[in-house]
């Protein structure tokens, strides 16, 4: 788990990169997600790979968080990184997995670009990877890895975050 450096400004909480903050991610349901268009929600983004075991690992808590806390405003987006070679991900085997491990929150995919942006950001490549941004726009949680230690750190600050 990362800990955000806090700064000396408002809550302390920097926010996400102009880069991730504005990006428009598509999604398998054919529409975008933005985060600047997402204010008041807190909003998980996850980024992940079919073929990546600890991502399966995770998305059964992803789950449980997006059936507790969605009557509060907070959501979920899965953003895959694409097959194991970099490349997209293709639409039919993304809804297929979903269908299969019951998948529960919106689905997309990051591009290169902007992944680097969230692997700077975390000072680390590879997936799974987590960021927590709250309702005012805030980065507040950077989780790496699908390890019960960090799925148990982000879901206390997830419950903390929506309350």
């Amino acid at each position: 788990i990362k800990k955000i450096k806090k700064e000396k400004k408002d809550d302390g909480y920097p926010p996400p990169p102009t880069r991730i903050a504005e990006a428009k991610f598509e999604l398998i349901d054919g529409g975008y997600f933005a985060l600047k268009e997402n204010e008041g929600r807190v909003t998980l983004i996850n980024l992940w790979g079919i073929w990546c075991a600890p991502c399966i690992k995770e998305m059964p808590h992803l789950i449980k968080m997006q059936t507790k806390y969605k009557d509060k405003k907070f959501q979920i987006v899965g953003l895959n990184v694409g097959d194991e070679y970099g490349e997209k991900e293709d639409e039919e085997n993304i809804r297929n997995f979903a269908k299969k491990q019951r998948l529960n929150y919106k689905l997309g995919w990051v591009d290169r670009s902007i992944l680097n942006k969230f692997y700077e950001t975390a000072q680390t490549e590879g997936v799974p990877q987590s960021f927590l941004i709250n309702r005012d726009g805030k980065l507040i949680g950077i989780f790496l890895g699908g390890g019960a230690n960090t799925i148990k750190e982000m879901r206390e600050l997830v419950e903390k975050t929506v309350k």
